[in-house]
Formats: C-alpha cells, structure tokens, sequence
C-alpha cells in the first residue's frame, strides 16, 4: 500500500556533495507518490527534487547537494501540497504577466492601432491601416500580393524610384501617327504597343493598322513611346510597311517619338503614306533613356 503522509522516509538514500544524483536504498520513490517540486532534508539542508527516476531507487535534484556527502544514511522526502503547489504555480504566473498586463494597461488605444513589444514588459502602440490589416488577413502568398499590388510586373517596383528609373517595368503604349505642319486624317482599326525596360534600355514594338484619307503635311512620326531616348538617331527595326508609299521607310527616336526618315536618312514627310486602302505599319527596336 502507498505510503501517502507528508513525509516519506523509508530505507536510506546517498547524497554527494556538489551533485544532483541521489541514490536510495531500500526505496520506492516512483510508486510512493513522490513527484518534481518535493523537498529532500538530510542533516539540516533541504533541495527540491527536480526529477524522480522511474526505478525507485534514484532521484535529480534542482541544483547540487549543498552538505557533506552521506552514504546510505537516513533522509526525509517532505511532499508539497496540491494547494502549495498551486499557490506557488500562481505566483510565477502573476510575476510573469504582472509585467505584461501592467504595460498593456498603460496604452491608450485607438482607432487604427496596433500592439508590439519593445521589450522584456513593455508595449507600444503603432499604426495598422485598414489597408495593411487586408494585407495581413490574406489567406496566403497569392492573396497579399494582389493586396499589395505586387502581382503585377509593372508594380514590383513602383514607389521605389522614378518611373523612368525602375529596374524593371513592362507595359504597353498606344501609337499614333502626326504630321510635323498638319496631322493626317485616318480611321484606326489597330493601335497596339509593348514594352519592356531593363534599367536604361528600353525595348518596344508597335502596330498600326488603319485608312488614311488625307495625308496631311510635314514631317512623319509616330507618337506616345513610353520613354524619351537619351539621344536623337536611336534606329528602329521596320517590318511590314503597306501604309506607306514604296520604297517605305526607316526609323529613329527622338525624344519620346519615333521619327520616320526616308531611306537615305532624311526626314520623311507624310507624303509618303497611301491614301484610300488599309494598310499596317509595324516595328520595334531598342534605345536607351536619360540618366
């Protein structure tokens, strides 16, 4: 039958000083009831058992045998009381949330706020947006990124730097073609353009299907590239020509347009589009922007 008093006794056990092992003799320390928290006396000292061996003949205690060892002489287990147990759980709950509590309830908390720690006990207030609370209620990855706008390329960097600075932007343009003196009269079936720009260098492509039905006067160029090149002459690639009169043309920028020349490098004048028909000019070439 389990011996249950408050002080357990039987058979003998060994201390050594300066060590956390105890050996028992004629013990049964693992079916006694004896649990972690119990205290171990022997010739005036007392040290709270941090661990009972489940053979029953040993025991670790919390910190060294403070006494002279002692080899298979007489001790006593001292049991600590559920209710000790639990006093003594409370008060290393309360010491440790006092601190906590005590900060939080210094804070004064409005609308649009947020808690962090700044420390061991301490708290402080900062700012949490509707929008930043969205980002962080996302269910995932995917779901932050659409709220942070990141799920599109042309985003990844924006507000970083100037948009003619970015590392990386991609996006499209719409061209349109205008005469230096007076702009041609056309009808737009098509209107297509795409870029991508790596730092300085920009690389572009367009299409313009349409009918012109009066050609207007001037110098030829197309309008709306995305980004101004950092000098005049940056040649561009002609593919399909057919709303241009033969032998077509060839292309640089200049500035934030594109210049058609005539094949010997002279600017072209809108005399050379086709008047009546449908016809498509397409191209595509890469420059260099402004630092």
């Amino acid at each position: 039958m389990a011996d249950w008093s408050p002080i357990y006794k039987t058979g003998t056990a060994t201390l050594t000083n300066g060590q956390t092992a105890v050996t028992g003799q004629g013990t049964s320390w693992n079916t006694a009831g004896l649990r972690a928290g119990d205290q171990i006396k022997a010739a005036g000292f007392s040290v709270t058992i941090a661990a009972i061996n489940p053979n029953g003949t040993g025991l670790t205690l919390a910190e060294g045998w403070p006494g002279v060892t002692r080899t298979a002489l007489p001790y006593e287990i001292l049991r600590v009381s559920d209710a000790d147990r639990l006093i003594a759980a409370h008060a290393d709950l309360m010491a440790a949330l006092v601190p906590n509590l005590t900060s939080l309830g210094g804070l004064t908390l409005a609308a649009n706020k947020g808690i962090h720690a700044t420390g061991a006990g301490t708290m402080a207030t900062h700012n949490l947006t509707a929008f930043m609370r969205g980002v962080l209620g996302s269910a995932d990855g995917s779901a932050a990124r659409q709220a942070l706008g990141a799920n599109d390329a042309a985003n990844l960097n924006a507000g970083i730097l100037p948009a003619e600075r970015l590392p990386f932007v991609a996006g499209t343009w719409t061209p349109a073609l205008e005469g230096a003196t007076t702009n041609p009269t056309l009808t737009y079936t098509r209107q297509e353009g795409g870029y991508v720009k790596l730092g300085r260098f920009v690389f572009l492509h367009f299409r313009i299907d349409a009918n012109v039905s009066a050609i207007g006067a001037g110098g030829l160029s197309i309008l709306g590239a995305p980004f101004a090149s950092s000098y005049a002459g940056a040649g561009l690639n002609m593919g399909i020509q057919t709303l241009l009169l033969p032998p077509g043309s060839i292309g640089d920028m200049n500035g934030a347009r594109i210049r058609l020349l005539s094949l010997d490098g002279s600017v072209a004048t809108t005399s050379i589009l086709k008047t009546g028909v449908s016809g498509i000019l397409i191209g595509s070439g890469t420059y260099v922007t402004s630092p």
